[in-house]
């Protein structure tokens, strides 16, 4: 009997997984809502040719091979969760809503397949995963000296001469439309508004100030802000490694990361770019780095003050800052206080004097230079999104008084005529015109509608952030500065465009090959952080679960955020950036050692304590 299971049990998995391959790359959910006959589902499912019998072949392999021990506990939980937010991420990709998971009997019955099938893939994939890893950390490469003496040093030439092709054949920038916007904004072409951050919107705009000041060029000025933030950002990187070595994560790990910053062009194609989420996605992992430096290391004099100076520049960067600062201060705050800490408390008064000041900064010093503040739409994009939905799909069920209190805060003839884009908020918060009262009478309205139908609302905010948890979804953005705009623009040489169209073609396959592409996936990451959020739950490590709090804060912006569709994927650098030191941490740290004894005797110079 056993041995029958033991040959059962692989074949079962490799059929539901070749099965669940087949379903979601073939769209076959879409194609079965109006009823099949049999025969002709079967050759849905296995249409003739060597590909089909490669692929279960190649599924059999896995499972029959699969290192031991199978996943447990915590691990199966985040398997079962990946699996079924996988499905959903496909149904909401491929059209705006769950309803094709059922449409039918055989619809029915081909997601209940494919979901046991991603289940079978995903506790497969671990597995492999964990051998992998742990093979992986009891190898000891050979590296270069320099690598191994200056690990901050040497990593930084690395990665920084593998991005300055992206940042020259670009000259004199690759921009978002919204950076341009920032830069008029600081050169007084339009009024300066609080909706972009003035903090970076004066980074940027001074650059461009200067060269056209000094060199009578905008192009030298923007070039030269251009050069500055990739060395920031690449040095900050080069940071986690030297952290990485001093915590002593093994070392075939450290050369990984290296590797990836240099090569995923996730990095480049964003760091070397003029967008306000490059910047502050490096101080994000800036912060994370020295967070995890103050937890794991010993104290060192002058280490909480630069924590909060990156904290602050971190907030005045974008105001998606104090959403993950606030909980790391008071998490950390009381966890100083419970353990008489001190250490760790003047991180924690570190943290609280960066958030005050801030507070000042946003209540001060903006309304002082007349610099008005931003709409409060822009933090009410799941509720705005969840009604709209509501009001397409349930029109009737909107009582005369609750349209009222709906027309107060938003224009309800453009909701009924079909503003609602379910990947995009930005038409309804545009639909915006309350005060402070009509909006707190559109909360209980709000919340009463979700009681009678939750399903809308959870359809409007799956469809609105499907690329945060889908891991199929690919949406990288490579910025160039081909859009004309009405009150200046930088130039495009024509010498460079051939070298700009090797650059598009370069990126585009780096961006699509094995390994690489995965850590440009802000789905895959977002279940790399939950996966080390498992493993410290299942350990009760307390410190990597500190450490992770920036990353599960900048998921849950994201979900919360204005689209993933629509040039997206900047929403979710930091916790895409942050990724490889959190996975030398939580996988890649060598021994359980304790508190205060990871650092190791620094053979290089540390740049920030």
């Amino acid at each position: 009997m056993k041995k029958t299971v033991k040959i059962l049990l692989p074949a079962g998995k490799t059929l539901l997984m070749y099965l669940a391959f087949r379903v979601l790359t073939g769209n076959l959910l879409l194609s079965t809502g109006g009823g099949v006959g049999i025969g002709q589902l079967i050759s849905m499912l296995f249409p003739y040719g060597l590909f089909t019998l490669l692929v279960i072949f190649a599924a059999a392999l896995g499972v029959r091979y699969a290192p031991e021990p199978p996943v447990r506990g915590w691990e199966r939980v985040f398997t079962v969760a990946v699996a079924l937010m996988w499905l959903l991420g496909w149904s909401f990709n491929a059209t705006d809503g769950w309803g094709v998971l059922y449409d039918g009997i055989v619809s029915a019955a081909l997601t209940v397949l494919t979901y046991l099938g991603l289940m079978a893939l995903v506790s497969t994939a671990l597995r492999w995963l964990k051998a992998l890893a742990k093979k992986l950390a009891a190898w000891e490469p050979k590296v270069p000296k320099a690598l191994e003496r200056h690990p901050f040093l040497a990593s930084w030439a690395a990665i920084f001469l593998c991005w300055l092709p992206f940042a020259v054949i670009r000259y004199p920038v690759g921009i978002e439309y919204d950076a341009h916007f920032q830069i008029e904004q600081f050169l007084g072409l339009q009024p300066m508004t609080a909706h972009w951050p003035p903090f970076s919107s004066m980074l940027m705009g001074s650059f461009v100030w200067l060269g056209g000041a000094l060199f009578d060029s905008y192009d030298v000025g923007i070039f030269v802000f251009i050069l500055c933030q990739s060395l920031v950002c690449s040095a900050i990187l080069a940071y986690t490694v030297k952290t990485m070595a001093d915590l002593g994560v093994a070392r075939p790990w450290r050369l990984v990361s290296v590797a990836v910053y240099a090569l995923a062009v996730v990095y480049p194609s964003y760091l070397t770019a003029a967008v306000k989420d490059a910047l502050f996605s490096a101080v994000t992992v800036l912060f994370v780095t020295l967070l995890i430096r103050c937890l794991y290391l010993p104290h060192r004099r002058g280490r909480p003050i630069i924590l909060g100076v990156t904290a602050l520049l971190m907030c005045l960067l974008r105001k998606n800052g104090v959403y993950v600062l606030i909980p790391c201060l008071l998490v950390l705050l009381v966890w100083a206080l419970i353990r008489k800490d001190r250490a760790r408390l003047l991180a924690a008064v570190a943290l609280a004097a960066a958030c005050l000041l801030n507070a000042g900064y946003e209540k001060i010093l903006l309304p002082a230079l007349d610099i008005p503040a931003g709409s409060v739409a822009e933090a009410l994009s799941v509720p705005f999104q969840q009604t709209a939905r509501y009001v397409r799909d349930h029109p009737e069920d909107v009582t005369a008084e609750e349209r009222e209190i709906i027309g107060a805060v938003l224009d309800y003839e453009s909701l009924e005529n079909g503003i609602y884009n379910p990947d995009l908020s930005d038409p309804v918060k545009i639909a915006y015109h309350g005060d402070t009262r009509a909006l707190i009478r559109y909360m209980g309205v709000w919340g009463s509608q979700f009681f009678r139908h939750p399903g809308t609302y959870f359809q409007a905010t799956l469809a609105n952030s499907c690329g945060f948890y889908y891991p199929d979804a690919r949406n990288l953005i490579f910025y160039d500065n081909l859009e004309v705009y009405e009150n200046f623009n930088f130039s495009d040489p024509p010498a460079l465009r051939p070298a700009k169209n090797l650059l598009y073609t370069y990126v585009a396959s780096m961006d699509t090959l094995p390994v690489l592409m995965l850590f440009g996936s802000a789905g895959f990451n977002t279940w790399l952080t939950a996966y080390f959020v498992t493993r410290a739950l299942r350990r009760r490590d307390k410190k990597l679960l500190l450490a992770l709090l920036p990353s599960v804060m900048g998921i849950l912006i994201c979900v919360a955020g204005p689209t993933y569709t629509w040039n997206g994927v900047r929403y979710a650098l930091p916790y895409m950036y942050a990724t490889p030191l959190l996975m030398g941490l939580s996988v890649f740290l060598k021994g359980n050692k304790k508190e205060g004894h990871h650092e190791k005797p620094d053979s290089g110079t540390d740049p920030l304590l």
